[in-house]
């Protein structure tokens, strides 16, 4: 009854104030930084502002504006509407981006704003680029990463084009600061992960570097919240490494690895462990593998200077024997995460406590409608920005599954399966604007567009789609937090 109780409120604290009828949302998730952490309150009339608070003691050390007054000298605009959007520490400064997408970094030495030029002038309020990560190989029409713009008033992708020719970028990462990205090269052998930066003007990938995944298959990478590490799930050999990220967006020699060991009932595919995405805690100190071998997600803290993972207690979170483990997301809220498992085509949702990193469940529910008797995996699963609504893909029954999110409890209440023009939809996306839907069909060789009913969070067909071969990854370039 206490969880619940505590569930129910942080939840609740993480909705929209009644005064709020701005998007996006007031909540800003905190960053921890050298035992320092940093809030952007959003408080009704006093927005704009950031605390820093002593992770030990308590202890408010300081507050400063980003606005310097009312009338905003370096905005020109009325500071009482205006949101900070997001906070990052990069090389000790605190990044901030506004729900106008203007960037500033403060420096909490000195407490001095300065504001920054935009990340990519690809980036408006009316159009946002978009990158494609595809499986490339002989019989297929795809030769690496791609590129489009999606307009967010109807939902309309340009004719997507190629960034970057790379082998098998299966799947992508953007860098906080919008600068750079990241693709694994998936294979069946020795794995890599590739640096690119992002042209400012155009868009297209320009290769940096690579470096050794440290195991076979990778198929996922993740970026921690400070931008200096990159991080990577080897489904093959059933490990994760730690890449650590140089200041010009090139990627160093690995410093930290786990191999996973174990198996699972299913003879075949659980006969040893299969890491399949690695996530990071809202808050940074926590790391979870999801590994679909061994039907548990692994649970480290994340060593920030030495770019390791440490062991934690407790060091996993289990599933039903058997169900596969794939794809894992945090509620906005930090409180509740869910985890869409491959093989038995469920969703578990869990109570996450950020002491401990310890998850526990709350449910388990289908993916699948009653009744539904072919074969079946799922794939992705997403939280809609407003922290309403969930979704999870199914390969077989071919659709989104749409979910509403109990707002005390965190649980789950199936709304629809949409299936219109979805074939094999290995990934898909919610633009930050949380409007539309984009879905990667795999065999289909296409991305279709959904507007997203912002009462029900139900996916309604736009009519809008475009050709790309073999699209697994779909990532937005965007301002920090937009």
């Amino acid at each position: 009854m206490k969880r619940i109780l505590f569930v129910a409120i942080a939840l609740a604290m993480a909705q929209p104030p009644a005064w709020a009828k701005r998007t996006p949302t007031p909540n800003v998730e905190p960053v921890i930084h050298d035992g320092v952490k940093y809030v952007a309150p959003n408080d009704n009339g006093r927005r704009g502002y950031i605390e820093a608070w002593d992770v030990k003691t308590g202890t408010k050390l300081w507050e400063q504006t980003i606005f310097e007054n009312r009338i905003n000298r370096l905005l020109e605009e009325d500071v009482q509407w205006i949101f900070i959007k997001s906070l990052e520490v990069w090389d000790g400064k605190v990044m901030i981006a506004d729900e106008r997408n203007r960037s500033y970094s403060l420096d909490p030495k000195t407490r001095t704003v300065a504001k920054l030029a935009a990340v990519s002038s690809l980036v408006s309020a009316k159009s946002l680029p978009v990158y494609f990560g595809t499986y490339t190989g002989p019989s297929g029409s795809s030769k690496g990463i791609y590129r489009s713009l999606l307009d967010l008033k109807t939902g309309k992708l340009s004719e997507p084009v190629l960034a970057v020719e790379a082998r098998n970028p299966s799947f992508l990462e953007i860098h906080p600061n919008g600068k750079f990205l990241y693709a694994v090269s998936e294979s069946g052998g020795a794995g890599s992960v590739s640096a690119f930066a992002i042209a400012a003007e155009t868009g297209d990938l320009k290769f940096l570097n690579q470096q050794p995944s440290r195991g076979e298959g990778p198929c996922h990478v993740n970026i921690d919240r400070t931008g200096k590490y990159a991080l990577v799930a080897n489904y093959g050999s059933g490990s994760a490494a730690v890449i650590p990220i140089q200041a010009d967006g090139s990627l160093g020699e690995p410093t930290g690895f786990v191999q996973h060991e174990g198996s699972g009932p299913n003879s075949q595919r659980q006969k040893g462990p299969h890491a399949h995405s690695i996530n990071i805690s809202p808050d940074n100190r926590f790391v979870f593998v999801a590994d679909l071998g061994i039907d548990k997600i692994m649970i480290y803290k994340l060593d920030t200077d030495k770019g390791a993972l440490v062991a934690n207690d407790p060091p996993f979170a289990k599933v039903k024997p058997g169900a596969g483990p794939r794809h894992f997301v945090f509620h906005p809220s930090g409180v509740v995460a869910y985890i869409i498992n491959e093989l038995d085509c469920t969703i578990t949702a869990f109570f996450y406590s950020s002491a401990s990193g310890a998850l526990t469940e709350l449910q388990t529910i289908s993916t699948l409608p009653a009744g539904f008797s072919g074969s079946n995996a799922c794939a992705e699963v997403r939280v809609h920005p407003n922290g309403k609504f969930l979704y999870g893909s199914n390969r077989g029954h071919n659709s989104i599954a749409v979910y509403r999110i109990d707002p005390a409890k965190g649980t789950l209440t199936l709304v629809e399966h949409e299936t219109a023009d979805i074939k094999t939809p290995r990934n898909f996306n919610i633009d930050p604007t949380g409007g539309f839907c984009l879905v990667a069909n795999q065999d289909g060789d296409s991305v279709v567009v959904f507007r997203i009913n912002e009462t029900t969070g139900a996916l309604e067909p736009t009519g809008q789609k475009v050709s790309v071969g073999k699209p697994v990854c779909i990532r937005f370039l965007r301002l920090s937090g937009m």
